[in-house]
């Protein structure tokens, strides 16, 4: 036991973020992730015991999960990929056909872009473990999430809607994806009774900072002109927040159209948030000199509220990362400097890992 915990300790810890980090540093502790991952594979290879099963399942989360989270190279997030295939087999028929089995195979899936294959996945993970609350639930939420990959907003907001009335965790949460994804789908007074409903749900909690963006993004989507305009970039910013911001080219062609033929009286963040996009769509179909235009523009916009730098910072990864792939070295270690600048803004616990992953 005391080599797993030591193993889960390394891995915790070097998982803060820098803010956190420097109190427990203060305190004496420091995390390694070499060393905690490196503990936990001694486990799961030592010992065939619970103590293995559960080093598997921080493994397999790890990979799956948290790395795809903390980086942006799809080498590294390949290798998690593959030793999370090596884990599974390990186990062989101790969790074959399990909740856990689908659950995880469902992530290898969304991974490799085969989102119908992992939705079917979600599925037989919310059916086998029907019994278990908590983890049916998860498996809801990686439903709905895998709606919204693929832009099926009708079928995301009912499962997200269906969630807020079993979750314990964040009814408001639920309820805020639930209505911009019903937004998105054109059902507008569903739309606008839900986003009603939210600052009756704030509660503070430690998620309340994620709450809060939730409510204030209520506020402009409730006070702009085109309903499902303002709700179909809150959509895409939650993807774009969970890194599971994927296009096709008919998405991307649908971003450009849509954005070039935006609403005049967009908030500031909601027009930031469009060029965001517009330039990342770009990016998609290969267009690096609009891409960048895009993005610059996006940089150009000042926010009014410090709690919507989320999109500045955001898009000064984006341009650091653009221009690293274009060998601007000396503006990408600029750029990079001006996005570690800002702070207390919101969704930075959810941004910090791109700002980490700069150079």
């Amino acid at each position: 036991i005391s080599l797993f915990g030591y193993g889960l300790f390394h891995l915790v810890l070097s998982l803060i973020p820098p803010s956190l980090l420097k109190i427990f540093n203060m305190l004496g502790f420091e995390g390694n992730r070499y060393i905690g991952l490196s503990s936990l594979k001694i486990v799961c290879k030592v010992n065939m015991d619970f103590r293995s099963l559960l080093a598997s399942v921080v493994l397999l989360s790890y990979n799956l999960v948290l790395r795809p989270a903390f980086s942006r190279e799809q080498q590294y997030i390949n290798s998690g990929i593959h030793a999370s295939e090596v884990l599974l087999e390990g186990l062989g028929e101790s969790v074959k056909g399990t909740w856990a089995d689908h659950y995880f195979r469902g992530h290898m899936d969304k991974l490799k872009g085969r989102y119908h294959v992992a939705l079917d996945s979600f599925k037989m993970c919310a059916l086998r473990a029907a019994h278990l609350k908590q983890i049916k639930i998860l498996g809801y939420y990686e439903i709905g999430l895998c709606h919204m990959i693929e832009w099926n907003w009708s079928s995301a907001s009912d499962i997200f809607l269906d969630m807020r009335s079993e979750a314990k965790w964040s009814k408001l949460l639920y309820t805020y994806l639930s209505a911009v994804c019903m937004g998105a789908s054109e059902r507008p007074e569903g739309c606008r009774h839900l986003l009603k409903e939210l600052p009756g749900l704030y509660k503070k909690t430690m998620n309340h900072e994620l709450e809060s963006y939730c409510i204030r993004r209520a506020t402009t989507i409730s006070n702009g002109s085109d309903l499902r305009y303002e709700c179909h970039i809150a959509a895409l910013e939650m993807l774009y927040v969970w890194r599971y911001f994927h296009l096709t080219e008919s998405q991307a062609n649908f971003i450009i159209n849509n954005v070039n033929s935006r609403p005049q009286d967009l908030a500031p963040s909601t027009l930031a948030a469009s060029y965001l996009f517009l330039g990342l769509s770009w990016l998609h179909l290969e267009s690096i000199c609009r891409a960048q235009q895009a993005l610059l523009v996006a940089d150009n916009i000042p926010q009014v509220n410090n709690r919507d730098n989320y999109i500045s910072v955001a898009t000064l990864c984006e341009l650091t990362s653009l221009y690293l792939h274009t060998n601007q070295t000396e503006r990408a270690k600029t750029t990079s400097e001006r996005a570690k600048l800002h702070k207390d803004y919101d969704l930075e616990m959810q941004i910090f890992s791109r700002l980490n992953s700069l150079p």
